[in-house]
């Protein structure tokens, strides 16, 4: 018998079959504690923190970055625990939808150059403005931790100037930011924030690196190759877009501040939190994640442990696809195009005109009285206006659309109307009738459906037969009247009115005086007999002249208001003097309140 000496091909062969099977079993063994963990994480609470203060520091406009499509801001933050941020809005030229879209970059990518400035300007293109949030550059925090600023920096871009509700926000990220979204979702119910939609690109680490995650890289040495492969074709791709190649050249920013922060930001990374994230978010929470088959970070099996409803299916709103490609494959330019979809159905509103309804004139010289705690107010009858409104339903697909229309279109008959309160310290309620005048339909039949997201839209005008008010003033209660009523006056009688100071010019005796608008179209007329001492005494006296009005005269231009007036040389005349008043003396416009009169005659 001849021995032969083994190989070395041969003899590593031998080895690796030993091995191997303890091998797979130690993976299974490690696998299955790992899978028993992510059970219990539902049942461990999300740690929370206390409320941290956040100061804008400086705001600006980056017109180095702005584009046809969008206008950026910059934002620097600083947190009350001295944590340090810079966050970056761009703000669609054209939007489309009134969400924002949320990122965080990707590890050792700059927020606001390279790919993701090629992102957002996608988004700007179709309309959607962007919010993209930045690393802390002088602290390390963790998962959570950073989830919490997040939604702190958003109440805080919801209050300036941008006019960006960010209650409701779409997100989207690759790696590092597609484990910052999945966090900020689980963190949403304590700041009363909604994720919309989500798309996500290759999470990692649902738990920490363990040996069986080294034992895999161990056994795929053709990983870092394989990563350094898809690297060099992204970049061909890019070479035969010149514009491309040079922003996408700046992803990588050699700046201090940017290379420390990326390591600070490593806590976060690699301190296996995602998972605990993951089963926290919330089970109506839609998302869209995208998974690379050849990325041993993402660890795939834990993942879909983790957001599986049953052994086989996912929650009902969350998507997940596994493509071909390793972890660098989220640079890929297929990402720059992906857009984060509009949710249908939708409705939204505009108004379409405004005019003026003579047929619904009131008096507008009528004035309305109410006692409020600062006094009594009034107001002048509104102006009658029909506002005209376009409600727009957009829907995916027809029969969503006359689902909904089903429901709407029956409380129109043609006309809804609304009792609405207009002004409540007034207590002026109006009976505004809604009326459904027009109904229209935009439906595509035809499309790129690789490009092309089909919307059909029906448009619904109405009319609303509403009001418009004035201002409204504070005015008096008048709790005593007195009348003064002088009968039997004749032509050739003397009356004296007691003028008030001051007036304008002289009155002229023998000239004649008048109230209203003219001589010729006066509501009084007199003749002046003297005028002395803020005294003035009129015969001829036709019409009623009326007090705190002026009294002109007719060649002197001269006019005066007076306060009362007295008969002079008046005989056998009788003068009839009413006072009325208010009891109780104290009562308001609202009380209960009866009138005293009295009536004193004088001859």
């Amino acid at each position: 018998m001849v021995f032969k000496k083994p190989t070395m091909n041969r003899g590593i062969r031998i080895i690796m079959r030993s091995i191997r099977p303890l091998a797979e079993i130690r993976e299974i063994a490690l696998e299955s504690i790992a899978q028993k963990d992510v059970i219990t994480l539902e049942q461990e609470p999300l740690p929370t923190y206390e409320t941290i203060q956040i100061q804008t520091q400086d705001i600006k406009e980056r017109f180095d970055l702005s584009t046809e499509h969008g206008t950026y801001f910059e934002k620097k933050l600083l947190y009350s625990d001295g944590t340090k941020r810079t966050e970056y809005i761009g703000l669609a030229k054209k939007p489309t939808s009134d969400i924002p879209v949320y990122k965080k970059p990707a590890w050792f990518t700059a927020p606001d150059k390279g790919f993701n400035k090629l992102a957002n300007d996608s988004m700007h293109k179709i309309g959607r403005h962007t919010i993209t949030g930045g690393i802390a550059t002088n602290k390390a925090h963790s998962l959570y931790r950073n989830a919490w600023d997040n939604h702190l920096s958003l109440d805080e871009t919801g209050d300036q100037f941008y006019q960006i509700d960010t209650s409701v926000i779409d997100c989207e990220g690759d790696s590092n930011g597609a484990m910052e979204a999945t966090a900020l979702m689980a963190y949403g119910q304590y700041f009363n924030r909604t994720v919309n939609k989500a798309y996500l690109v290759d999470p990692c680490l649902v738990h920490k690196i363990a040996s069986y995650d080294v034992s895999k890289f161990l056994k795929h040495p053709d990983y870092i190759p394989r990563e350094l492969f898809n690297l060099a074709k992204h970049v061909v791709y890019l070479l035969k877009e010149e514009d491309d190649i040079i922003e996408y050249a700046k992803t990588l920013q050699p700046s201090r501040e940017f290379i420390i922060g990326n390591l600070l930001l490593s806590r976060a990374l690699f301190w296996g939190e995602f998972g605990h994230v993951l089963a926290h978010m919330p089970e109506n929470q839609t998302a869209h994640y995208r998974l690379y088959e050849y990325s041993i970070a993402n660890q795939k099996k834990d993942f879909f442990s983790i957001l599986r409803s049953d052994t086989k299916n996912l929650r009902k709103n969350v998507s997940a696809e596994v493509l071909p490609g390793t972890h660098i494959s989220i640079a890929s330019p297929d990402n720059l195009d992906k857009k984060v979809q509009i949710t249908l159905p939708r409705f939204s509103y505009e108004m379409t005109g405004l005019r003026y309804d003579p047929d619904r004139k009131q008096n507008t010289n009528i004035k309305n009285f109410a006692q409020t705690s600062s006094g009594v107010i009034s107001q002048n009858n509104p102006v009658p206006y029909d506002f005209e409104f376009s409600l727009y339903l957009y829907t995916r697909n027809i029969e969503d659309a006359h689902q909904i229309l089903e429901y709407v279109l029956p409380y129109f008959t043609p006309d809804y109307t609304l009792r609405v309160n207009m002004i409540p310290e007034m207590g002026i309620v109006k009976e505004v009738p809604i009326l459904l005048e027009n109904i229209t339909s935009d439906i595509r039949y035809e499309g790129d459906r690789n490009s092309d997201t089909r919307v059909v839209i029906w448009t619904l005008d109405f009319k609303v037969k509403g009001f418009i008010f004035g201002k409204t003033s504070t005015t008096n209660v008048i709790k005593t009247s007195i009348t003064n009523v002088l009968n039997n006056i004749t032509s050739d009688d003397i009356v004296a009115f007691n003028m008030k100071s001051p007036g304008i010019g002289e009155y002229q005796i023998g000239e004649f005086v008048y109230q209203g608008f003219s001589y010729q179209m006066a509501t009084a007329t007199a003749k002046v007999i003297a005028w002395n001492n803020n005294v003035l005494h009129l015969t001829s006296v036709n019409g009623h002249f009326v007090s705190e009005q002026p009294i002109y005269s007719v060649n002197s231009h001269t006019n005066y208001v007076f306060d009362n007036y007295n008969p002079a040389g008046l005989t056998n005349q009788t003068i009839v003097v009413m006072t009325s008043s208010v009891n109780p003396a104290n009562a308001n416009a609202s009380s209960l309140y009866t009138t005293n009169t009295s009536i004193v005659e004088y001859t």
